[in-house]
């Protein structure tokens, strides 16, 4: 999940029979979770995060770190490589240090979206 403070909206990556990564809104009154978008992409998201500009970045199984369109879940590879990943993980935004941080395979990553 991933908060986006600039339009104050919660998203979610999921997952059911049909749909394989797709985008969720949550309703944030209600709990409800609405489908944005499905990814079609082939491949299984495992981690997301939202820095402090809106900007969201997904984690494929494959170790590709993305940054994916919150209103059509279209996915755009940054460069950035870290582990494989078979479950899902954890990816977090520290605003103090304007840094993405990813725990994929048991290691830290620290994601340089600015040189990639």
């Amino acid at each position: 999940m991933g908060f986006d403070y600039t339009t104050g909206t919660m998203y979610a990556i999921g997952y059911d029979e049909v749909i394989q990564g797709g985008l969720y809104q949550m309703n944030m009154e209600t709990g409800e979770m609405i489908l944005v978008a499905d990814n079609n992409l082939g491949e299984a998201l495992t981690a997301m995060a939202i820095d402090e500009t809106g900007t969201m970045y997904v984690a494929g199984d494959s170790g590709t770190v993305y940054t994916m369109d919150q209103k059509t879940a279209v996915l755009t590879d940054t460069g950035i490589r870290g582990g494989t990943s078979q479950y899902l993980q954890s990816m977090a935004y520290d605003f103090n240090n304007d840094a993405i941080y990813w725990v994929c395979d048991g290691n830290l990553y620290e994601l340089d979206t600015e040189n990639n």
